[in-house]
């Protein structure tokens, strides 16, 4: 489905009236309004007046809060409550995200990160979401270990009762933390139309045969090794009457429980998330009449699947009758020709970009956001080979979309759905759409949603979200994502560098917001305070190393000396 936020958005008037006038905010950042509660940590203050009070007197210019872990890295909040003065943060609110314990950092090591930072209306129960614009990609490294807004918010606007982010002097700040790792899985999607391979078995005294199954050699077609598995008194329901003839990727197992061809044999060697399309023509040739009996078919192997054919493929009566060919000398030849393979092969290691031009001028949509990074997608990459082979044959069969293998994001197995020709029930047409799709939600438990933010991107890592919105995915509503990623024409223009002889890269992240947040709370005190005491007699005899006064309470937490 088209994207789309969970929550609903605010009153334009009212989300404009808690920010500062458009010519006072700062370019290259966004602000919008959610009600999920920030995934990685929130640092409540009680008096917060006091605390901007003893900072002002003391010349402090910020509070650090305590560590959260996010993305297997420490943080921390940084806040200028009298606004970061050194960084164009007069008469704002100024916070930071700092990447803790950077002294024991080995050198060199960056951490790219992607963050979100939030102020929490405590009125109409939501957060008000600062981030950088476009997903910008932060990188954090020992000598630049902090990034984040001077002008989060106007002092006016905070303070301002109305808006709900200052309620009797407590108020909520919140962040989360994707951190980027090179953890990206990768599919490769080969192409080959038109192979011109062709295999012929020939078997000689093939009346003879007693056995139930029989099977050729191995052979090859588009990289992959292949079988013919040929049952000469038939399988299944073709049993004692037909032939059957199936297709089978090579080095298969025959299973203890055997059931049949289609239960008995499981891949050993084919990886579980790959796969192997094939189309291609069967033929028994009659030796003498030249009618051959031909049957063409088209299939999805892999792992769970690894074979296909006919169990009835040609009577017997047929196979045997004397006014036909097809054993001529009891001789009996089958052929099998491959018209379409392509394979798509999974491995660990992602392909990465090259920056090149921005051609999205004329095809901006409301509520998507385009820009350029050099950081390759966090989670998935999907390359496909000979795109326009792909296009030509979902255009002929009237196939609409290509599924990825799954891979894992936040916990859940995920897939990439494109439609290469576009997708005209979701205002598609001309344009490239690609979604993102919760995988296997046939096992979820009712009720099950998860929350998530993801991008996309292709060859010239073009970053794609939606503002920052929170997507609802569940069983019901199992994907999202843009129906007009990108146009046909700026696709193939070969300028642009997104198809690139005739291949083409697309990528995925996916940040899983789940309630894990850490919380901190900061209750200030100020005086007056009791005034202890601690008096000490014949303190030159005191032979002791330390000494310690009897416990006292001050601001409600007990003390000694």
């Amino acid at each position: 489905m088209e994207e789309r936020c969970y929550h609903p958005l605010p009153e334009v008037d009212r989300v404009s009236s808690m920010l500062p006038p458009a010519d006072m905010l700062p370019t290259g950042v966004t602000r919008s309004i959610r009600e999920m509660q920030p995934a990685d940590y929130t640092l409540q203050i009680d008096s917060f007046s006091i605390l901007s009070d003893i900072f002002s007197e003391r010349r402090v210019e910020r509070y650090e809060s305590g560590c959260f872990e996010a993305g297997g890295y420490k943080w921390r909040l940084s806040l200028y409550p009298n606004g970061d003065q050194k960084r164009d943060g007069n008469g704002h609110l100024s916070l930071y995200l700092v990447l803790a314990e950077t002294d024991t950092f080995p050198v060199g090591l960056e951490v790219f990160v992607n963050f979100k930072l939030f102020v929490y209306d405590q009125i109409r129960d939501r957060y008000l979401t600062v981030q950088d614009a476009d997903g910008k990609v932060r990188r954090f490294h020992k000598t630049k270990p902090e990034y984040g807004f001077s002008r989060l918010i106007s002092l006016t606007a905070f303070h301002d009762a109305s808006n709900g982010y200052l309620v009797e002097d407590s108020c909520v700040f919140g962040a989360e933390v994707f951190v980027i790792k090179n953890k990206s899985k990768a599919e490769r999607l080969t192409m080959i139309k038109d192979p011109v391979i062709s295999y012929t078995l020939e078997v000689d005294n093939f009346s003879k045969l007693n056995g139930e199954c029989y099977r050729s050699h191995d052979f090859t077609c588009g990289g992959t090794k292949w079988r013919l598995l040929y049952y000469p008194r038939g399988d299944l329901e073709g049993k004692q009457d037909s032939l059957s003839l199936y297709l089978q990727l090579a080095d298969c197992v025959r299973s203890p429980s055997y059931l049949g061809w289609f239960q008995g044999y499981k891949s050993k060697t084919l990886p579980q998330e790959s796969k192997v399309y094939v189309e291609c023509i069967l033929c028994v040739r009659d030796q003498v009449h030249g009618r051959n009996k031909e049957r063409k078919f088209h299939h999805w192997f892999s792992a769970a699947s690894p074979s296909i054919g006919y169990s009835s493929f040609m009577s017997l009566k047929d196979l045997y009758g004397r006014k036909r060919g097809f054993l001529k000398n009891d001789i009996f030849i089958v052929n099998i020709a491959f018209d379409v393979v392509f394979a798509a092969n999974q491995d660990s290691q992602a392909v990465r970009g090259v920056t090149l031009c921005d051609c999205f001028s004329n095809v901006e949509r409301t509520g998507v956001t385009r820009s350029m990074r050099d950081v390759q997608p966090a989670d998935y990459t999907l390359q496909i080979d000979s795109f326009s082979i792909l296009s030509d044959i979902f255009s002929e069969r009237r196939v609409d979309r290509y599924e990825s293998a799954c891979f894992d994001a936040g916990g859940y197995k995920w897939r990439l759905s494109l439609y290469p020709n576009g997708y005209q029930k979701r205002d598609g047409n001309g344009h490239i759409p690609l979604y993102l799709v919760l995988a296997v939600t046939d096992t979820f438990p009712v009720g099950l949603e998860v929350y998530v933010n993801f991008k996309y991107s292709n060859p010239s890592q073009i970053i794609l979200d939606a503002d920052g919105k929170i997507s609802r995915f569940h069983q019901a509503e199992p994907e999202y994502g843009f129906s007009q990623l990108i146009s046909l024409n700026a696709f193939h223009d070969a300028s642009n560098g997104f198809l690139v002889d005739d291949s083409c890269m697309s990528g995925a992240e996916v940040f899983v917001t789940t309630s894990k947040s850490k919380a901190e709370c900061l209750i200030m005190i100020k005086g007056p305070f009791s005034c202890t005491t601690c008096e000490v007699h014949n303190f030159s005899e005191s032979d002791k190393e330390c000494y310690a006064s009897s416990d006292f309470i001050g601001g409600g937490t007990k003390w000694y000396v």
